[in-house]
């Protein structure tokens, strides 16, 4: 058995870094390290594999209000370090930026060895909704305590730019190492078979994964997904995930007289209706596979997991050229900085306009790139052939997303880090 390492989250609500995080204690429990998983918060949306275990360094809740983590966060500092001293762990790995803040203000009591992995475009994440007191906060705390890192991992090449270049941070520092993802249990996961929902895919469906915010700009894709409705109306749109916009949401598609199917209103389930609020699925994998297309209509974004599993499944992609991800992915020979202003048909998936930053309201008229985004979802759905090329070509695009190949780069990391 190799050093002990831990891996430190906020929580293990539905997202990305909660997604990667636990792949990543797997993946290094592979490598023979002996692996502690620490959240600041008690609250679990994924189930935690058994042979995995989390250490809580508070009470809190996930859901509670922002005062009263505020109040507490002076003490995760102090928590952690007695944690890692009590344990023998010599190095910590932080995931999103509130856990990065609490291994950095650790470090000077633990004296270990800290690695910062950096999920999303920083500025864009702290701008693109506007500037408050909070997001000027955070922003600061990034550029003055992450410069104290052994290592910054980015997770795109997109998001290593934004660090350097406008976050200044010094470049020596940062590293580029995507995500792994275990590429055999995707696609064993996609196949266990619907049980509830099964009938849903009886016609076309589409689906998006993301959280219920401005950030993920689903808006978009509902006001598209009523215009392709109108020639396609048997089309069914799928929505998992869950957030502060749920109502929004919710109540934008019945304005729009779409027949809504909400989870949470406990409705009786039929397929009459035409979208679905499904929430948080523990398995999304099983419903991508049945879906024609994924839509990410994201304002920013790091490098969505949500398009790497769909490629992995073989469902083609449609997503917004946001800051930092979608163009790094599915037009990886390009520039990473340019931005389409008209439907890109990209070597591995569908790239559309990045569209405003402003919660639609009536008459909801479709702004330019919302017309793109329905026009990309009358595509897919009706050209078997393209459907057929980009399943194809994904294979090619996932290897370098494949655990195996992200392994090797980890343990080089882990022992150089540990070795200074």
């Amino acid at each position: 058995m190799k050093q002990s390492v831990a891996i430190l989250i906020t929580n293990f609500e539905g997202g990305g870094a909660q997604k990667i995080a636990l792949t990543q204690a797997q993946l290094f429990q592979d490598l023979g390290y002996k692996v502690h998983i620490i959240a600041l918060e008690q609250q679990e949306s994924y189930t935690i594999p058994n042979n995995l275990s989390i250490h809580f360094l508070s009470h809190n809740k996930g859901q509670d209000s922002k005062l009263k983590k505020l109040f507490q966060f002076p003490l995760l500092p102090f928590r952690l370090a007695q944690y890692l001293k009590e344990n023998s762990i010599s190095l910590c790995i932080s995931h999103l930026e509130r856990a990065d803040f609490v291994n950095i203000l650790a470090k000077p009591i633990a004296h270990h060895k800290t690695i910062s992995i950096i999920h999303s475009h920083l500025t864009a994440n702290y701008t693109k909704e506007g500037i408050s007191f909070r997001s000027t906060i955070y922003l600061g705390l990034v550029k003055i305590l992450e410069q104290f890192n052994n290592r910054i991992i980015g997770v795109s090449r997109g998001i290593a730019a934004n660090l350097i270049h406008e976050l200044h941070l010094p470049q020596d520092k940062i590293q580029v190492i995507l995500n792994p993802f275990d590429i055999i249990d995707i696609r064993d996961k996609a196949q266990i078979p619907l049980q509830k929902y099964q009938d849903i895919f009886e016609t076309n469906t589409i689906i998006s994964i993301g959280r219920l915010s401005r950030q993920k700009g689903l808006w978009h894709s509902i006001l598209a997904f009523h215009t392709v409705l109108q020639n396609n109306p048997k089309l069914k749109y799928i929505i998992l995930g869950d957030g502060p916009l749920r109502d929004y949401h919710i109540q934008l598609a019945r304005e729009l007289g779409l027949k809504v199917y909400s989870l949470w209103d406990n409705q009786e389930f039929s397929t009459d209706y035409d979208i679905y609020f499904l929430g948080f699925q523990d398995n999304p994998f099983q419903y991508i596979a049945k879906a024609k297309a994924l839509i990410l209509p994201s304002h920013y974004e790091g490098l969505p997991n949500v398009l790497v599993e769909s490629l992995i499944i073989g469902t083609p992609v449609i997503a917004s050229d946001s800051d930092s991800g979608p163009r790094e992915l599915l037009a990886p020979n390009t520039n990473i900085t340019y931005k389409t202003k008209t439907l890109d048909q990209a070597e591995y998936g569908i790239i559309i306009p990045l569209d405003n930053n402003i919660l639609t309201q009536a008459p909801y008229n479709l702004s330019p790139s919302e017309q793109y985004l329905s026009e990309a979802i009358n595509l897919i759905i009706n050209n078997t052939d393209l459907q057929k090329s980009y399943s194809e070509r994904a294979n090619t695009r996932i290897q370098d997303f494949n655990i195996n190949t992200i392994a090797p780069q980890w343990e080089d990391l882990l022992e150089t880090v540990l070795a200074e």
